[in-house]
């Protein structure tokens, strides 16, 4: 385990100075949390920044014996909407709101290279274009929400959420259990989507009015909903 402090003022410099904390290793053993390597084999405990520049830290880990890590971090309140904090995850594909979220479970344990983890704050648009992608928010865990509108007609959208990378099947049955529709059934990416059904099958005829059930199963979650097709 391990803490670190990240920050911004208006008055510090890029390097060490009276803001940061700067600690030998032999002083931290048992830290295994901390920011970019500081001169004469140190390592900064808190590294402040001058908060009128785009500042990027790097984040470094000594693995534990453990196959699960998690990196938490307290509440952020950013001073401008047209700011963000952001993580980035290099080996995994992953850019996430710290403002939105209060940790990250770290896939992968055995593999932390240097550089794998960033942090950024900034505007916005800087830190997309120095990330080279969009910042979005990574859900937390595997979700089925009620469809919209329902009651519906002609067509109705069904939103879910995946916290990481899995197969995902999502498929339309009557109330006599029969598939009426595949809307997807292919592997996707961790994010938030939604999929729009047209009140049509399989084989692009127009259902009847009548309830419905849409069941998602990704990974090991699977969950259903009931749809109200009205005419």
């Amino acid at each position: 385990s391990g803490r670190v402090m990240l920050g911004v003022n208006e008055n510090s410099v890029d390097g060490p100075d009276i803001y940061d904390l700067v600690e030998f290793d032999m002083f931290h053993a048992d830290q295994n949390l901390f920011t970019r390597d500081a001169p004469d084999g140190c390592r900064f405990l808190r590294d402040i920044r001058n908060a009128s520049v785009l500042n990027i830290w790097d984040l470094h880990i000594d693995p534990e014996n453990s196959p699960n890590l998690r990196l938490e971090w307290m509440p952020v309140q950013l001073p401008l909407d047209e700011m963000v904090l952001v993580l980035r995850d290099a080996v995994m594909g992953r850019v996430m709101d710290m403002a939105e979220r209060d940790h990250y479970d770290i896939p992968g344990p055995s593999q932390l290279p240097f550089g794998r983890f960033k942090v950024y704050y900034g505007l916005k648009v800087e830190v997309e274009a120095e990330c080279g992608q969009a910042v979005t928010i990574i859900p937390d865990r595997f979700q089925l929400y009620q469809n919209y509108p329902n009651p519906f007609n002609p067509e109705t959208f069904i939103s879910f959420d995946l916290p990481r990378e899995a197969p995902v099947n999502l498929e339309i049955f009557n109330i006599l259990g029969a598939r009426v529709a595949t809307l997807m059934d292919e592997r996707v990416t961790a994010g938030s989507y939604r999929v729009r059904w047209d009140g049509r099958d399989g084989e692009n005829n127009t259902v009847a009015a009548g309830v419905y059930f849409a069941r998602l199963r990704a990974a090991e979650y699977t969950s259903t909903i009931k749809l109200v097709l009205i005419k």
